[in-house]
């Protein structure tokens, strides 16, 4: 059974589990003095697909690219977003700077109505609700 889980890349509780589930079709038999679990090959193959690692003990390549490419992929988005926020940043404080510029130029060109200036009431003697038209 560990044979089985490291050549398909599983662990072996995956495999006792599927054996006793009935999933995966095992025997017993004696060796050495011991009982030990047997799996046929074929067994394997039907349930976990073709062996991530090859009989002779080298890794399948094309079993861990997609994790890797997987795992490039993801970082140069990471990459590329940050680089985004970083460019957005700078934006939105280049367009702040021009609206606080924009309203230091504004100004209120309007008058009170029915208000003079209380130097003007002092000077003219005019009451406050008969200002300039």
């Amino acid at each position: 059974m560990y044979e089985a889980a490291e050549q398909y890349g599983v662990s072996r509780t995956t495999i006792f589990r599927a054996v006793k589930d009935g999933k995966l079709s095992a025997e017993k038999e004696k060796r050495r003095g011991r009982t030990v679990t047997v799996i046929d090959t074929s067994e394997l193959r039907r349930v976990y697909g073709e062996p991530a690692v090859a009989d002779n003990g080298a890794s399948d390549v094309s079993r861990e690219t997609p994790a890797t490419e997987l795992v490039s992929r993801l970082e140069s988005e990471i990459e590329a977003l940050k680089a985004d926020k970083s460019d957005l940043r700078g934006e939105r404080d280049r367009l702040l700077d021009i609206v606080a510029s924009q309203q230091r130029l504004l100004t209120d060109e309007r008058r009170p109505q029915g208000l003079l200036p209380w130097w003007r009431r002092v000077v003219l003697g005019k009451p406050a609700d008969e200002g300039e038209q």
